[in-house]
């Protein structure tokens, strides 16, 4: 399958478009290359069409109207929880409806559609969550990131900083750095002014063009490097404290407690925690459910090498092998630990201790069963699996 990008605009496209708003052009479309589909919108006559960007640290996005209040109950928002976006993410208004708007989200898709085989990436949320940016004036308007990945001087969130989550993108003011700090541009949507703050070097990665070797290894540097820090102030050996949330795809805070824990809406389900740490790795990786997953990557076939960052996908579940060497695997866990969890193959399946275990079963075209399930999920878990590539 051919590689498609979804951060395809080029700086001339962006600052164009940037330009236009200036002039008072009512309305803004990125145009995404996209050799294998086409999106199709239909215009909808409405204030609110166009481009905009989220302005909250993170929202909530959903699949049905209207989308749950903020009052409902955790387990109301779960159920029709979808995926969530970050602050300075670019979302493409389709349609309003009383105060709710439906929004395409590039970056994350479900599944497609079996008449026109459009990708699904649409979701509702409130309309006060996000900011037309028609209505942003200029200065507000440079300091939104390129949505190209690298192309702009910009940094994303490898740890929480503030109220942000991982995954947050923010452009540069390089000129402001310190040894410990990297300065960047913090836009404030509701006053359409620009701070200029500052980010620990730590927490943040700078955007950088790679191949795809390099952003593999990048993706499995991120992922192992994230657990080991969250489990240093983590009391269960078991498990690092990000939460297992349905739908989740963003993480502001570590959790070390039930009470907290059983509270938070942040924090990750199995595909988003793959989907979102592959994008910080600079990766084309939009697909947000397992079964996504298993219809648009490529299967390995015994003539590829399995290989650090790819996926072992069981029906409903995707699992990351984060270190072949070690026998260990990460993965956003729902039962049992309900986060995400690292751990070994012998620990999480019966009668395979290493990967030479995993691919003889692979090759075999023989079953896995889990270890560790709850009794009310039924005595025995036995899958046949498949072994994904993170990269083609």
């Amino acid at each position: 399958m051919g590689k498609t990008s979804f951060y395809s605009d080029n700086a001339e496209s962006f600052l164009f478009k940037y330009a236009i708003y200036r002039l008072g052009c009512l309305f803004l479309l990125l145009t995404v290359s996209m050799p294998t589909q086409t999106f199709i919108d239909e215009i909808v006559p409405t204030c609110f069409y166009g481009n905009a960007i989220v302005k909250d640290p993170v929202i909530e996005l959903n699949n049905n109207f209207p989308p749950p209040q903020n009052s409902q109950t955790r387990a109301n928002k779960e159920s029709s929880r979808a995926h969530q976006c970050l602050f300075n993410e670019i979302v493409t208004v389709l349609e309003q409806r009383d105060d709710c708007v439906k929004v395409m989200c590039k970056n994350a898709i479900y599944g497609f559609h079996n008449t026109t085989k459009d990708y699904l990436n649409s979701f509702w949320i409130y309309k006060k969550d996000i900011i037309a940016l028609q209505d942003l004036d200029k200065q507000v308007l440079d300091a939104i990131p390129n949505p190209a990945y690298g192309h702009d001087p910009t940094i994303v969130l490898v740890y929480p900083w503030k109220l942000y989550s991982i995954g947050t993108r923010f452009k540069r003011a390089p000129k402001h750095d310190t040894a410990q700090y990297y300065a960047i541009q913090l836009p404030n949507f509701n006053e359409n002014a620009v701070l200029i703050d500052f980010v620990p070097r730590i927490d943040a990665l700078v955007e950088i063009k790679k191949n795809q070797r390099l952003a593999r290894r990048l993706f499995v540097k991120i992922i192992n490097e994230l657990v080991d820090r969250v489990f240093q102030n983590s009391q269960d050996p078991a498990c690092i404290k990000i939460p297992y949330v349905l739908g989740g795809s963003s993480f502001v805070m570590p959790y070390n407690d039930e009470t907290e824990k059983n509270d938070i809406s942040y924090g990750y389900d199995c595909s988003e925690f793959i989907l979102r740490m592959a994008q910080i790795a600079g990766i084309d990786f939009p697909w947000k459910t397992s079964s996504a997953m298993e219809r648009f990557t490529k299967e390995l076939t015994p003539q590829d090498t399995l290989q650090d960052g790819d996926i072992i996908w069981v029906p409903g579940h995707v699992i990351i092998v984060s270190n072949i060497k070690n026998n260990e695997i990460i993965e956003s866990r729902k039962s049992v630990y309900a986060c995400v969890c690292k751990s070994t193959l012998d620990k999480r399946f019966e009668g395979i201790s290493t990967y030479d275990d995993l691919m003889t079963h692979y090759h075999s075209h023989k079953t896995i069963k889990f270890k560790d399930v709850p009794a009310d999920q039924g005595a025995e878990k036995i899958y046949s699996f498949k072994l994904l590539k993170l990269i083609d």
